[in-house]
């Protein structure tokens, strides 16, 4: 089941999150001495041989499993994008819950559904090997894959402080529109200098023009990405139940 802790975005965003993976009480490395060894020493397991981990519960904990996915498909495959694992993941997931009794709370809460590291490694495929004839008679062997793959994030647009922050590399590059009269604007007519970057423009822009490949990431100014722009105050921290936590 869905632990009560793990968030969702909104219906109208990207998905959030692509899928889940398991995270409540995993025994993994433990750092002796640290904040949380040290406060929860009843989390420590120890294994026959002596050695001793750390048991914890959380969306870190998930992380490391979908690592530990990924990782397997690139032992499979290396020349997978990044795009093109996640395709594999998220489209490779398998239902769950069943015999809990317990649904959803929202039909996005869980993305495409639970992580299935087998599947998704068993849909990859294996490097194949091929040969070339060359000129005096030699024998070249090479590696490719045996069929193409979807790619995972096609027309999805980047965050609005991503986007700003690519704004000066992208400059003066070709305007492509997904819809060339959306809200009844002439977007065609519009020059990267008339152009006001709004939320609309984001969205309406086609980001699959971009050739990301050309782009100099270290060129980009990270730093003005406006963090503080966030809403933190709009939160409602009073209303979050921190009695309620637990770390399993």
């Amino acid at each position: 089941m869905l632990a009560w802790f793990s968030s969702w975005g909104s219906a109208d965003s990207n998905a959030k999150p692509d899928l889940v993976a398991p995270g409540r009480r995993l025994v993994s490395l433990r750092v002796p001495g640290s904040t949380l060894d040290t406060l929860f020493p009843e989390r420590i397991v120890v294994a026959q041989n002596g050695s001793t981990y750390f048991r914890l519960t959380g969306t870190s904990m998930a992380t490391g499993v979908v690592s530990g996915a990924a990782a397997l498909l690139l032992e499979r495959q290396p020349n997978l994008t990044p795009d093109q694992v996640k395709a594999l993941l998220v489209g490779t997931t398998q239902r769950y819950g069943q015999d809990s009794g317990k649904g959803l709370p929202n039909p996005i809460a869980d993305g495409s559904g639970l992580l299935d590291a087998y599947a998704a490694v068993n849909a990859a495929p294996a490097a194949a090997p091929s040969t070339a004839l060359v000129p005096g008679g030699l024998v070249l062997s090479a590696t490719q894959s045996v069929e193409p793959l979807a790619c995972a994030n096609h027309a999805l647009r980047p965050a609005d402080g991503f986007a700003r922050a690519l704004y000066p590399v992208l400059f003066g590059s070709p305007l492509h529109w997904k819809n060339p009269t959306r809200c009844g604007i002439h977007w065609r007519r519009l020059t990267w200098d008339t152009l006001d970057w709004n939320s609309i423009a984001w969205d309406n822009f086609v980001w699959t023009s971009v050739a990301w490949d050309s782009i100099a990431w270290d060129s980009v100014a990270w730093d003005s990405v406006a963090w503080d722009s966030v809403a933190w105050d709009s939160v409602a921290w009073d209303s979050v139940a921190w009695d309620s936590f637990t770390l399993d």
